[in-house]
Parts: structure tokens; sequence; C-alpha cells
């Protein structure tokens, strides 16, 4: 058996041999550099009150050009007050005026789950990569030293006007290596220190608690009306916490889940004694900074502390253990000796309740969980207070325990799983496998977990490009792309394919073909993993080709029995691929003009997606069937398809597939308007807009911009009278 592997394998070399230097003269083209947009801010904060004045004396300065420098405005405060929401709100404002998008470089000390303080250099040095990714193309590199990279950041910033954002900043130093070079790209610094702006030209704007009336406002929107129903109860809950925005947000949240008010059940929740902390932050220089709010934010988090669950209580002791002002989430849970499920539930309520924060480093969406310093210190404290010596070592046993399981995981069978996952339909599961793969490849420093870390990366990307996420997609593929030397062939191959597909979404055929023909032309197809994405990159070449002229649909045919014949000498004979082969065949027969044959094609697809239980594949299936019926002027049959990927692609959570299902649905009741005469066409009228208002929502939801003003212009030439109708419903 092994003998007759080999002999296949070497036959499809000698036969491939010349259809590669075909490849290579068919595809030499200047490629065009597509610019999208960045949007990296963190979500907009829910309730929002309070900092009308601020926000416009903010917008106003960073509108005004004065010279050639940007403007720079540097918002001053505590840990809490609001400094990034009030970053967040101006610059999603600005950046609605300005196609130059947003982005945002978090510049805090203590970053990662490691809690290791970052020098300025590498602070500089990791904010210039999120900088510069977010800029440039998706064919252009990061350069390699810092020195070049400020350079490459300055072109990029002169070229596109984006809105800065530099998130918790300790030094002046750190701000002005990351100024943009072009007065277009206004700067928006979030910082603690008071002292930041002295010799500088950069303007402050101090943020002051909020008023007494503006933190009752802040109550009402968070607390039900049995708490606030009377200005008594509510103004002594707001007098207590001197209008501090976080500490009203950490007691609102506990009240809001009693049902007692009014001054007797205040009195009950704060009788117990606050618990004293220290509200000094150390900087670089030693020198203590005084939070002045912190007997306010302390008296806050006890009361918080007191309305918690047990579980929630040994969930926060344990944060205290750790002492760390960042940590993965697995810790947490190994700490607290309960599974994932259990220790989500203990983390989401702790986040409800205001003491951490879940949040992600970069693209990956490896949650990272974070607590401001005070937090921690409580938190240490509790610990301190409830546990004993023989606690700690106990505890430092099931961490290393946890570790050296970890690392005993296979990341590559990790991938393969979330591969199987998603073609199961499991788009939750799978995107958390593949998450999990890339955590555990970062733990392991060892060279040849390397290649590991790139292929977990690459297949992150090759979901997100499924689910239709643009903007992660680009990041990860990127992220890999640009890693080449350390990444194996595999990873390599599937990160630029995912950059293919992306070209191939924003209607840039050549770049999408360039792109896929180094694949072609490097992939060993004595290599199981690079066979499979030999045979995928050919099948998105199929896919290109059958809209092009004659001779491109020549290649089209060349290329799908080059796939056939790769995909034979596979391990079951390739399998896993019959499905996308059967697919991909339907294309260039409707080319061609045979119908039917291509309709057999996908029926043959269909008993493959069904003899492996591949729901995604049953709902591509489906959707291609509709396509290819609507085609055919059979609109009934193409409905029924169109209406089971639809309904398929909504129950696994799958919202691009669902926005295309949409399109397609909502243009084939359109065919059918263009076929009737009033009345009888206006329910199909009706159901062509809810169907259009539904896929432009996801096409834009899934940053598919072309698709999305390709359906607004559908819906604005179907009911031009009805655009204000059409926005509220949207």
């Amino acid at each position: 058996m092994a003998a007759m592997v080999v002999s296949t394998t070497a036959m499809i070399l000698i036969m491939v041999g010349p259809e590669r230097k075909r490849l290579r003269r068919s595809w030499r083209g200047r490629a065009r550099r597509d610019y999208l947009a960045p949007s990296e801010l963190a979500a907009l904060p829910p309730i929002f009150v309070g900092r009308a004045r601020e926000k416009q004396d903010l917008i106003d300065f960073l509108t005004t050009r004065t010279g050639d420098a940007p403007p720079v405005a540097v918002l001053v405060g505590p840990y809490g007050i609001g400094k990034s929401s009030l970053a967040a709100v101006v610059a999603t404002e600005l950046a609605q005026r300005s196609i130059g998008g947003t982005l945002v470089a978090d510049l805090s000390r203590r970053r990662g789950p490691d809690g290791a303080d970052r020098s300025d250099d590498d602070i500089v040095d990791d904010a210039l990569k999120v900088l510069i990714t977010g800029l440039k193309s998706a064919r252009e590199q990061v350069a390699p030293t810092v020195d070049a990279r400020v350079g490459q950041y300055h072109a990029l910033t002169r070229k596109h006007g984006a809105i800065i954002v530099l998130d918790d900043a300790d030094t002046a130093e750190v701000i002005a290596r990351l100024l943009p070079a072009s007065p277009r790209c206004p700067v928006i610094v979030t910082t603690a220190d008071p002292g930041l702006t002295e010799n500088r030209s950069w303007r402050s704007f101090p943020l002051k608690p909020l008023g007494e009336e503006q933190s009752m406002e802040l109550l009402r929107k968070l607390i039900s009306a049995t708490w606030t129903n009377d200005d008594e109860t509510c103004r002594r809950i707001a007098t207590g916490l001197f209008g501090h925005p976080n500490a009203i947000r950490l007691t609102a949240t506990q009240l809001a889940c009693r049902e007692d008010s009014g001054v007797d059940a205040l009195s009950r929740i704060y009788a117990d004694p606050a618990t004293e902390l220290s509200a000094r932050r150390l900087r670089r220089r030693e020198q203590p900074v005084t939070t002045p709010w912190a007997p306010t934010f302390n008296v806050a988090l006890q009361v918080s502390y007191n309305l918690l669950g047990d579980e929630e209580k040994l969930g926060l002791r344990m944060i205290g253990y750790l002492d760390r002002p960042a940590f993965p989430a697995w810790m947490l849970s190994s700490l607290l000796d309960a599974d994932s499920a259990q220790a989500t539930r203990v983390l989401d309520r702790l986040s409800v309740a205001g003491f951490l924060t879940r949040t992600s480093a970069d693209a990956v969406g490896v949650p990272v969980l974070r607590v401001n310093e005070d937090v921690l210190h409580f938190a240490r404290s509790k610990f301190e207070e409830d546990s004993r010596a023989s606690d700690r070592s106990r505890l430092d046993d099931r961490i290393r325990t946890r570790k050296a399981d970890r690392k005993q995981t296979d990341v590559q069978a990790c991938v393969a799983t979330a591969r199987r996952q998603i073609a199961r339909g499991d788009v939750d599961g799978a995107l958390g496998t593949a998450r999990r793969a890339v955590d555990l490849a970062r733990e392991d420093d060892r060279e040849s977990h390397h290649a590991d870390e790139g292929l977990a990366l690459a297949t992150l990307a090759e979901l997100h490009m499924e689910l239709g996420a643009a903007g992660p997609t680009h990041d990860l593929a990127t992220a890999v792309l640009d890693r080449r030397e350390r990444n194996g062939a595999v990873a390599w191959q599937r990160a630029q394919r995912c950059a293919a597909r992306l070209a191939r979404r924003t209607r840039r055929r050549q770049d999408a073909l360039d792109l896929l023909v180094p694949i072609v032309d490097t992939a060993n197809a004595a290599d199981p993993g690079e066979a499979e994405e030999l045979v995928l990159a050919l099948l998105e070449m199929v896919v290109l080709d059958s809209q092009g002229g004659p001779e491109d649909q020549s290649r089209a045919w060349r290329n799908l029995k080059w796939a056939t014949r790769v995909c034979a000498g596979l391990p079951d004979e390739g399998v896993v691929l019959q499905t996308y082969l059967c697919r991909t065949r339907s294309y260039i027969l409707q080319a061609a003009g045979k119908l039917d044959a291509a309709e057999q094609a996908l029926v043959e697809a269909e008993r493959w997606a069904l003899r492996r239980a591949e729901r995604l594949s049953l709902a591509w299936t489906a959707y291609r069937r509709a396509m290819l019926l609507r085609a055919g002027d059979d609109p009934a049959t193409a409905t029924r398809h169109a209406r089971e990927a639809l309904h398929a692609f909504g129950d696994m959570g799958h919202r691009y597939g669902r926005a295309r299902a949409a399109r397609l649905l909502g243009d084939i009741h359109a065919d059918a308007l263009n076929a009737e005469t009033e009345p009888a066409a206006e329910p199909h009228r009706q159901r062509a807009v809810m169907c259009w208002i539904e896929a432009r929502d996801g096409f834009t939801a899934c940053g598919d911009l072309a698709e999305a003003a390709e359906v607004k212009a559908l819906l604005d030439s179907m009911v031009p009278d009805r655009r204000p109708t059409l926005a509220g419903q949207a």
C-alpha cells in the first residue's frame, strides 16, 4: 500500500511540472493596494452620561488644525474616572467624519499575562506593530527594526488620516515616539499622571468626578426603579460615592440584584467596615502618586464583595493569590478546581460586578483577564485574611500541575479538531479550540513550537475568513505571513490562501490569483498537509477563472483535473475534500451553460456532506443550488433552497453565510417582482426589502463593505420614497 502511495505521488509530481510553469507565466500582474479603514477601538460604553462638555471640547480641539504637527489631547484622571470611555466615544464620532478609521495602542506598563513590566522600548515596539498592521495593506510587510518601523509608521500616517488613541500612558517620551507625522491624524492620550504634559505643546483635559445630578442620572440608568424611585435614596447612594464613575458602577451593579430599598437597607449594606487600601501606584521613577478617590472606591469594593456569592468570593481571593494585573482564564479555573464551564460562570459574574475585565492583546481573541491595581490590592488583602500558609503551597502545586498538563497537549491535534468542528457547524466550539491552540503554543518558547503557533494562527484566520470577519482575517494572516521563516510551510500556505480569499471578497480578482500562485508553485504534493492546501488553492483558482473568458475557463478545467489527481493521492482518497471538489465543479459547468450537469455535481456534493455530517457544507451546497436554480429560471425551487441555507446558517450562528443567503433570497423575490403586476407584486417587494435589510446589516457587521454597498443600492432603488422607514427598521 505504501509503495502504491509513493508511486502515485511521484506520477503526480511529474505530471504537474509543466502546469506549474504555465501558472507562473499566466498570473503575473501588478498588485493594487487595498486600504481597509481600521476600526480597533474597544466597544463603546453601554451607558455614557455626564461628559457632554468635555466631549465637545475634545472634538473642537482635535478638529482644529493649527500647524504641521498633529493635535494631541491628553485625558488626565485617576483610574476608573472614564478616560478610556470618553476617548472611545470621541474617536468613534471623529471617525464618522473621516475615512481614515481608528487605531488604539495599549501603553500600559504591565500588560501581559505574565505580569512582567515592559520597558519603554518594548512598549514602543509593540505599539508600532499594532499601528502599522492597522494602516498597511495585506501585501506590505512590517519593517524588521524599530527605527525602520518608525519611518514606515510616519509614511503611512502621512498617507492615511487615522485617529490614534494611546491608552494608559505613563511617560511623555513614549508618547512622543508614537506621534504620527501628519496633522490629519489627531491623537488622544489617556493617563493618570497630571505631570505628563509639562514642557509639551499638548493640550491637557483633566477629568473631574461627576456632579451630583450626573451621578444620580448614571445610577438611575444602572439600577431598577425600586432603588431610585425617590430622590432621597438615590442621592444617599450618589453622595457616598463622590462622583467616581467606576465606584458608582460597582455599587449599582450589586444593588440592582436586590429587591429591598430605602435608607435602612443602605445602612445594612454599608454596615461592614471598608477595607483600608493603599491608593499609591509606583511609577518608573518610584514616586508615589495618590489617588484622591481611593476611600470611595474601597467602600464600593467592600459593598460589592459583601454581596457576592461564595464561589465569586473564592474567585476574587484566588485573584489575590495570583497577584497579577493580567492572567489567562485557565489559571483561575485551576485554582478553583472547577471545570471550564463553572469557571466561566464565576468569571462572568465577577466581570458583571466590575471586579475584572475580559480583553485580548491582539486579533487572536484569546481572552486575558485584567484587574486594576485597587481591585488587585483588595483581592490580595482578602486572600491573606482568609487563607493559611499551607493554602499557598497547595495552590502552587495546582498551577504547576496544570502547566505541565498543558505543555503535553498536542497543538496540531487541537488545530485538526477545530477544523472538524467548523465542518460540523460548531462555530463557537471551533473558534474556542483554535484560540486554545494558539494559547498553548505561545506558552512554550521552544523553537519547535513556533511552527505550531503559526499553524494555529493560520487556522484561526481560516475560521474567521469562513465566518466573514474581514478585520481579524487580515490581522491574523498578516501575523503569519510576516514571520514566514519561523512558521511551517502549511501555516504559510493557509495564511496566504486566506489573504487571497479576502482579496476575492474585495473584488480584486487579479490580486487573489497572484496570492494563490506561490502556493501552487511551492506546495509539495508528497506531504498530506501541503497537498491539501494545494487542492484548496487550485479550487479557489477554479472559482476565480470560471468568472472569466474562454481562456480562463479552459485553465479552470485544467486546474480542476489537477486538484482531482492530487486529491486521489491523499489518505482515504481525499474524502475530506470531495464536497469542495463537487461544489467547485458546479461553477465551471454553470459558466459553460451545462446547468443540468452543474445541478448533478451539487447533488453529489450534498451526498458527500451528508455522509460526513458536514452541516457547513450542506448549508453552502443549498446556497449554491439556489444560485444555480435562480439562473435556470426555477424560482420556486430556488426559494426553497435559499430558505434552507438561511435557516441552516442561522442555526449555526454563521452571520456571514446568513447574510449571503438573505441577499440571494431577496434577489429571487426581486426577480419575481419584475415578472408580476400590481397588486400581486407587492408581497415580493416587501420580502425582498426585508431580506436585503438583513443582508445589508450582516455584511456591514462582518466588514464586507462592498457587498453592503451593493445591497444598499438595491434597497434605495427598490423603495426610494421609504428610506426613513427602512432606516428605522434597520
